[in-house]
C-alpha cells in the first residue's frame, strides 16, 4: 500500500578478508570492495498503482505473470481508466549478451490521462497475493522487469503499452 521503489542503488563497502598464502601458510588481509544489497538507497520511487493494464499483451507476458501466481484478467468490453502512461525518454541496449539476451535499460516519464481500453487488453489488480511480482516485472526501469529482459518492446520517444491504473 506504500510507495514502490523501482530502482535502488546498493551501498559500496570495503571488507577486510583474510586469505592464507599457500606458499608460506601466512595470513594475508585484503580489503575488497563490495556492493551491499542489505543497504539500498532509493533512486526512483513511484506511488503504488491500483493495478496495471497491458495493451495487447503478448502470450509470453501473460504466461509469466500467471506462472508467478498472478490473476491476469482479459477485459471483455471497453472500459475507461485513470492511468499513468510511460513515455520512453532514454533507451540503451547493452553491448554484451547476458543470460541469453541483450539487456535493455530505459528511462521514462509518466503522463496522467484517462484512457479507454478494449477487449483483448489485460488487467492485473494489485490487491492480490503476489502482486509485488507485477510491480517488479511491469515497471519499465526495473532491473528484473519485462523491458530489461526484452519481453516487452521499448522504443525511445514512444509510449509503452503498459499503463499504471491510478486509484
Amino acid at each position: 500500500k506504500k510507495d514502490i521503489v523501482v530502482v535502488a542503488g546498493e551501498a559500496e563497502k570495503y571488507f577486510d578478508v583474510t586469505f592464507i598464502d599457500l606458499n608460506t601458510a601466512e595470513p594475508i588481509v585484503k580489503s575488497l570492495r563490495t556492493r551491499d544489497a542489505r543497504e539500498l538507497t532509493p533512486e526512483l520511487v513511484r506511488s503504488r498503482p491500483a493495478g496495471y493494464i497491458i495493451e495487447s499483451a503478448t502470450d509470453k507476458e501473460v504466461e509469466i505473470l500467471r506462472l508467478l501466481g498472478l490473476e491476469v484478467v482479459q477485459l471483455e468490453r471497453n472500459k475507461r481508466f485513470r492511468t499513468e502512461s510511460y513515455m520512453v525518454t532514454g533507451h540503451r541496449v547493452a553491448g554484451a549478451m547476458w543470460e541469453g539476451i541483450y539487456p535493455v535499460t530505459v528511462t521514462t516519464e509518466t503522463v496522467k490521462r484517462r484512457k479507454r481500453f478494449g477487449s483483448g487488453d489485460y488487467y492485473i489488480d494489485l490487491a492480490q497475493e503476489n502482486a509485488n511480482y507485477a510491480v517488479v516485472l511491469l515497471e519499465p526501469e526495473s532491473a528484473n522487469g519485462f523491458v530489461n529482459y526484452a519481453v516487452t518492446t521499448a522504443t525511445a520517444g514512444e509510449p509503452l503499452r503498459i499503463y499504471r491504473v491510478m486509484k
